[in-house]
């Protein structure tokens, strides 16, 4: 009966040993470009167009952020548009941005872009991540239209 747990115990003491792991080098390039495309089902009526009432602003800057190839500054252009999506929810004039749904939809629109973000940093599936975007974009667009009507 000893023999039998010396050798369980040799056998589970040999098991536990280190075992060599196999790492893959991924190498990120920095330099890949990406083609993205804003796909707006409707336009901005942004009848007041002023800095009180921001949405064409958020549109000119998804243009713009579309507009960048490289990885390094798609990044720089999603993280700037990010604080000013942030900035609009916390504030508390006027009262169209105040409204619980426009809100939950620039909250909805900052998370997609923080999530286009982290694939950028990961590069990988960024289309797909865009997607979300881009419904996110148009669910804004969509509210905020039938709340100016």
């Amino acid at each position: 009966m000893k023999e039998f747990f010396t050798l369980f115990l040799m056998l589970l003491l040999w098991s536990c040993g280190p075992k060599e792991v196999q790492t893959i080098a991924v190498e990120k390039n920095e330099n890949r470009s990406y083609a993205l495309n804003i796909k707006r089902i409707t336009v901005v009526n942004d009848t007041f167009a002023s800095a009180d009432y921001p949405i064409r602003e958020i549109q000119i800057a998804l243009d713009s952020l579309v507009s960048k190839k490289t990885v390094v500054s798609l990044r720089e252009k999603t993280e700037a548009l990010i604080l000013r999506i942030q900035e609009l929810e916390q504030r508390s004039e006027p009262l169209q941005l105040t409204d619980t749904g426009m809100r939950s939809r620039l909250k909805l629109l900052r998370t997609y872009l923080l999530q286009f973000n982290g694939a950028l940093q990961d590069q990988d599936a960024v289309e797909k991540a865009f997607e979300a975007v881009n419904e996110a974009n148009n669910a804004l667009l969509t509210y905020w239209n039938n709340l100016l009507n």
